[in-house]
């Protein structure tokens, strides 16, 4: 009686599938590949702020204008700043103190005699806010008639005033700019008077020593004259033409950053911590529990400096050169981050007979990537600053 083999030793045991050795390391790039661009796209697209809402329309016109020479016709207004302090950038705020004083003719005094009219009423501040703390007082209480036939007035005035053009868009190394603006007031004056000139005492007009700002070096003084034409008439029954333009004076210092502060406080800190990352690709690829942990704590280091400088900033709806390179930085650190897992996988990857070679090939591409990031991080730095300037 002949037996059969059992059926199981006619089979065949077939072996399991298997993926491709580089699998990992592929997705790996891949992936990383994609949340890169992503990145781009979307850092190109907050560069170029589109994503940001339309803004309105402002119909009020402010234009420079050839200063006018002195002359009777016209009010001279001129301003002598003392102090500079209290800078919030948040709000846009400063506050100042100093004297102002008026020059005007006399016909023009005899029409401000008749109508029980104040000079300091002619003069308006035009960016001086917080009226609760604004004080002006008259030096002398009535006004001086001069040897030309003109009338004069000083006043001592202390508030704060409304800084709107502040700009930090070359942040760390940016220049701001505070404004003092009056315009001339015209109170039911006679046709004759109709849009007087106001004019900048060009010579008394000037900054006392007590100007400065902590961090800023005053870099300039200037006393230029504009054209406001407003958008409206503020619907007066007896408007006249010409009367939505008048004459705006405008005393302005300039601060530029301190580059020793800027340097010290903000780019060392900073050079130090990359250096750091920059020089870990040069660990021995068997200190990989090392390397796969400095750019997680480098970005960490990154996220406190810049929250230090932002601080002092107001909040910006676009990117200064500095949030760029702290990006760039960021970006550094996660290539940095993938480039270490990669050489992981790659070594896990490849047989024990090729692992000496592979060795070999990680250290020449982490030798190369230490050199482009240096050069990345130059370029982004440089070519972010000059985009700045020359938007």
């Amino acid at each position: 009686m002949s037996t059969s083999p059992p059926d199981h030793e006619d089979r065949k045991i077939e072996p399991p599938p298997t993926t491709s050795p580089d699998q990992g390391s592929r997705f790996l790039i891949y992936s990383f590949c994609f949340f890169i661009i992503l990145g781009l796209i979307t850092g190109v697209c907050v560069r170029l702020e589109l994503f940001e809402p339309k803004e309105i329309i402002h119909n009020d016109l402010i234009y420079p204008i050839d200063d006018i020479a002195p002359s009777e016709s016209g009010v001279e207004f001129g301003a002598y700043i003392v102090n500079l302090y209290n800078l919030d950038t948040n709000q846009k705020i400063f506050s100042a103190d100093g004297w102002i004083w008026i020059r005007w003719p006399s016909k023009l005094q005899t029409f401000l005699e008749q109508k029980k009219i104040e000079p300091l009423s002619m003069i308006r501040l035009v960016n001086q806010v917080n009226t609760w703390d604004f004080s002006i007082e008259a030096q002398n209480e009535t006004p001086d008639r001069e040897a030309d036939g003109r009338y004069y007035q000083r006043f001592k005035f202390s508030g704060s005033f409304y800084a709107n053009g502040l700009n930090f868009k070359t942040f760390p190394f940016h220049t701001i700019t505070l404004p003092l603006a009056f315009e001339l007031v015209e109170k039911d004056f006679p046709p004759e008077f109709t849009n007087m000139k106001l004019l900048i005492d060009q010579a008394g007009s000037g900054i006392g020593r007590y100007i400065d700002l902590m961090g800023y070096a005053t870099t300039d003084f200037s006393k230029r004259t504009y054209m406001h034409q407003y958008a409206t008439t503020m619907n007066g029954q007896e408007h006249r033409p010409g009367m939505d333009r008048v004459h705006q004076l405008r005393f302005e210092v300039s601060y530029k950053k301190s580059v020793n502060a800027t340097l010290l406080r903000i780019i060392l800190p900073l050079f130090v911590v990359m250096i750091l990352v920059i020089y870990s690709p040069s660990l021995p690829v068997s200190c990989w529990e090392i390397r796969v942990t400095i750019p997680p704590t480098i970005i960490l280091s990154l996220i406190f400096l810049q929250q230090g400088y932002q601080a002092t900033l107001p909040e910006l709806p676009y990117l200064t050169p500095m949030d760029t390179l702290y990006n760039g930085c960021y970006l550094v650190n996660l290539i940095l981050f993938t480039l270490y897992i990669y050489d992981i996988l790659l070594l896990h990857e490849v047989p024990e007979s090729q692992k000496a070679m592979t060795i070999e090939k990680i250290k020449r591409m982490d030798r190369w990537m230490q050199i482009l990031m240096v050069l990345f991080l130059f370029s982004i730095a440089s070519m972010s600053y000059i985009f700045d300037l020359l938007r």
